[in-house]
């Protein structure tokens, strides 16, 4: 109470040094909580970028995959099975095969549950014979129909027939004319036609087509297969092939195919559909490979961030401590200092307590009390000045999108810490007033 400057100005120093420590504490998290932003910032517009981009390129894989679907259909049929020991040469100078294999073949790989790389079987088998009746020579095609595919499920239109099938079955008793033939004979549909001494009945007859069907006839596979004695044989399998995306697409449909059919030979048509097809899954490559471009340059980018952050902060923390511990240590040099020259000036005060009978004790917690108080209004002065800075020093709710500013436990610490380096401070002259003689401090007087 009679020197309330000195105690002032050790109250202020030290609330100054809690001061200077808190604020860094508060500089830090902030920053912390600035890169987290940022951070959370930086990938959501990544995500969203990316939600945006991926929604974008599906759209495009799907509008591709639909062309590709409906190039390849219009191809027809691409891949081309033959029986075991077929010699390929002949078949492209022939146009068909000469050798047979047994029907059931195709059931066998309808039924296989790993078929995945072709779709659309069709059996059929293939003669070039002499029309004894029209007496010309031409191509007869005996094909029973689609067989579908197991377990892919079977789905068929009113009329019984599968749906999304290439070609349509004919029936027994049914012929199909191409343009050549029906074109010089005559013929039209609904009329009947001997071949070979059996009658059958025109259901259809082609358009030119600029190929072998020009002179080809179409009729059921029983009934082809009666005319040549070759009842449960037939020359090929036809075959759509969709997986446009493989580099080595017919390798993986042959060794499909002999893994289920040994001894068997692929070839596959190739045409300009087709190079379509594969450059249009090459674009969608394209488009996936520039979306795994962008995710490793968002990801580069955030770590440039957090590098350069984490260089920041490094700068911040290092100027904090330095600032921080000069603070402090000044708070406690002058708290010395001024607990020193406490001592000096009242030494006929300390002669005076000890001559009347005062103990060592009480004289020394005079001493470390002051201090004490000190120590406890900077701490109570330090969190007035932080409460005036900040409106929100701390938040009680844990589970906040925004971390607190300051947590319970480090304002409790503030209020252990500023008495705890007061005392310590002061030490020093508590200790030097309890060990001096009274007679020494009196017989200044």
């Amino acid at each position: 109470m009679y020197r309330k400057l000195a105690f002032l100005s050790s109250t202020l120093l030290m609330a100054t040094g809690l001061f200077s420590l808190l604020i860094s504490i508060i500089s830090l998290r902030s920053f912390d909580s600035e890169t987290n932003s940022t951070l959370r910032i930086n990938e959501e517009t990544w995500y969203q970028t990316n939600k945006k981009h991926q929604e974008e390129t599906q759209a495009i894989i799907t509008k591709l995959e639909d062309q590709i679907r409906k190039n390849m259909k219009g191809l027809g049929f691409n891949i081309f099975i033959f029986p075991e020991g077929q010699n390929l040469a002949d078949v492209h100078d022939r146009g068909f095969a000469s050798k047979t294999m047994p029907e059931n073949y195709v059931n066998k790989l309808a039924q296989t549950k790993s078929l995945a790389k072709i779709n659309h079987l069709l059996p059929r088998l293939v003669r070039k014979i002499d029309w004894t009746e029209q007496k010309r020579n031409i191509i007869v095609i005996g094909t029973r129909g689609e067989v579908p595919i197991a377990h892919r499920g079977l789905v068929t239109d009113d009329k019984g027939r599968i749906k999304g099938a290439l070609l349509d079955p004919v029936t027994s008793g049914e012929i199909v004319l191409g343009y050549e033939l029906h074109r010089q004979i005559g013929l039209k549909v609904n009329s009947k036609i001997k071949l070979q001494g059996k009658e059958f009945t025109i259901v259809k007859c082609h358009e030119q087509r600029g190929s072998k069907d020009d002179i080809s006839v179409w009729i059921n596979l029983k009934d082809c297969q009666e005319l040549f004695n070759l009842e449960g044989r037939i020359s090929s399998i036809l075959a759509l092939n969709c997986n446009c995306a493989s580099l080595d697409r017919l390798g993986e449909v042959r060794a499909e195919v002999q893994a289920i059919l040994p001894g068997t030979k692929v070839i596959e048509k190739q045409s300009s559909a087709l190079a379509r097809a594969e450059a249009r899954v090459n674009a969608a490559k394209a488009r996936q490979e520039q979306l795994s471009l962008l995710k490793v340059q968002a990801s580069d980018e955030l770590k440039g961030i957090k590098n350069q952050r984490q260089v920041l902060r490094s700068g911040l923390r290092k100027n904090s401590l330095i600032i921080m511990s000069s603070s402090l240590s000044l708070a406690i040099l002058t708290i010395l200092i001024l607990s020193m020259h406490n001592l000096r000036e009242r030494r006929n005060e300390l002669g005076i307590y000890s001559a009347n009978g005062f103990s060592k004790s009480k004289v020394f917690l005079i001493f470390l009390s002051r201090s004490c108080l000190s120590g406890l209004l900077a701490s109570c002065l330090c969190l007035f000045l932080v409460l005036s800075c900040f409106n929100t020093p701390f938040d009680p709710v844990l589970n906040s999108q925004h971390p607190p500013v300051l947590f319970f436990q480090e304002i409790l610490s503030v209020f252990i810490f500023g008495p705890l380096i007061a005392l310590v401070a002061a030490f020093p002259a508590s200790a030097k007033a309890l060990s001096t003689d009274p007679a020494t401090l009196l017989k200044q007087d």
